[in-house]
Parts: structure tokens; sequence; C-alpha cells
């Protein structure tokens, strides 16, 4: 459990993140400016 391992790890996300359709990713990016939104304004509340 080296740096090869942690590299390999790495390199099969990238390789995961390349294949998935921009809609996809898209739809994640979206989700994910969602959460930090309300976790925002949440923090804003008395």
């Amino acid at each position: 459990m080296g740096r090869r391992y942690i590299a390999s790890l790495n390199n099969a996300e990238a390789q995961t993140h390349h294949s998935q359709p921009p809609r996809l990713l898209f739809h994640q990016r979206l989700h994910q400016a969602e959460h930090y939104y309300t976790k925002g304004l949440t923090a804003m509340l008395p």
C-alpha cells in the first residue's frame, strides 16, 4: 500500500471520470452546488 497503489487509484478514478457522459457530470456538479448552497443557507440562519 505505497504510492504506487494510490497512483493507480487516482488513475482509475480519472479514467472513470472521463468515461462519464457530460450530462451526468453536470448533474453531479449541480447536486454539489445545491448541497453547498443549502448548507450555506442553514449556516446563516440563527
